[in-house]
């Protein structure tokens, strides 16, 4: 059975349209400009339209990688999705930011009911999810920390490029643990909280050396080699197996061309409890790597998804 429904509106015969047909076409022939570009006014409110709806998308799928981070245990997972919402949330500020110059711009009016969301259920999670006022502090928090990390990460490439050219001295914490390596050793264990990633890529800047970092509880192996290699000792390898250690990351006394080697894949296939391990070269970029071998050969030949 088909049950249609009909809403009734008063007509009155002699009763005045609310436009004219001049007013009409003024209004289908109103022109604004957007980044010097003109437009009728019809295709701006389109326009507009279609950047409220990724905003929305958008939205939801904070909200869905909010509810899968508090869902889970699995501190990898947890990690991945953490990572994608600081992603999508800086997507969505510059989603924010383009429709705020876009409705400057063209005159139109901003209406940010169109932008919100309600509860929805995800599929992929299996539940209801919401991008309530929680999710939209931490949108907020990942952005800001975002803009704050690239400064950081500005002044960390000058601060290598100026170790590498031995215009300035390295900083007294990361001299305090290069000073560990003067009587012969090749590895010490640090505390984590005193030897990151980063710091590699500055003891390469100085010493020309690669460096390798293992990571374990609030433990660090820190691993010194040569220009061209870092060789694991066979009894410390043995160890990191057996205790299964993360393999972190190691340094590459290189600007450009960051590529893992077909040994640094071979060293990570030992980790088999680990997905991916990171490269970092001398202006601190960093680069993920697996221990797949078709995964190498393809970054060696510079092919993305199957294409050259």
């Amino acid at each position: 059975m088909c049950v249609m429904k009909y809403t009734l509106f008063p007509f009155f015969e002699d009763s005045e349209p609310a436009y004219t047909q001049k007013e009409l076409a003024e209004f289908e022939n109103r022109k604004v400009t957007y980044n010097g570009e003109e437009m009728t006014e019809y295709d701006a409110t389109q326009k507009q339209r279609e950047m409220e709806r990724r905003i929305r998308a958008t939205k939801r799928e904070l909200a869905g990688y909010d509810a899968g981070i508090n869902a889970t245990d699995d501190d990898s997972l947890k990690a991945d999705l953490q990572a994608a919402f600081d992603r999508k949330s800086v997507l969505l500020k510059k989603q924010e930011a383009a429709l705020k110059d876009f409705t400057k711009q063209t005159g139109l009016i901003r209406d940010r009911s169109r932008e919100q969301v309600s509860a929805h259920f995800d599929t992929t999670k299996g539940k209801v999810v919401s991008f309530n006022k929680s999710v939209s502090q931490k949108a907020v928090y990942a952005n800001k920390n975002s803009i704050a990390l690239k400064t950081e990460n500005a002044q960390y490439k000058e601060y290598l490029y100026k170790l590498s050219n031995g215009e300035i001295a390295l900083k007294e914490h990361q001299e305090n643990i290069l000073k560990q390596f003067e009587d012969g050793n090749l590895f010490v264990v640090l505390k984590k909280r005193k030897v990151k990633l980063d710091d590699l890529a500055a003891f390469t800047a100085v010493t020309k050396a690669e460096f390798a970092l293992f990571t374990k509880g609030k433990n660090v192996i820190f691993l010194k080699g040569s220009y061209s290699s870092c060789t694991i000792p066979a009894s410390l390898l043995q160890k990191l197996i057996d205790e299964k250690w993360i393999f972190t990351g190691h340094s590459h006394p290189t600007f450009t061309g960051l590529k893992a080697s077909f040994a640094d894949i071979s060293v990570l296939k030992r980790f088999t409890w680990q997905k991916e391990s990171r490269i970092i070269d001398l202006s601190g970029k960093t680069k993920p790597f697996t221990a797949n071998e078709q995964d190498w050969f393809n970054d060696l030949l510079g092919v993305k998804n199957g294409n050259i």
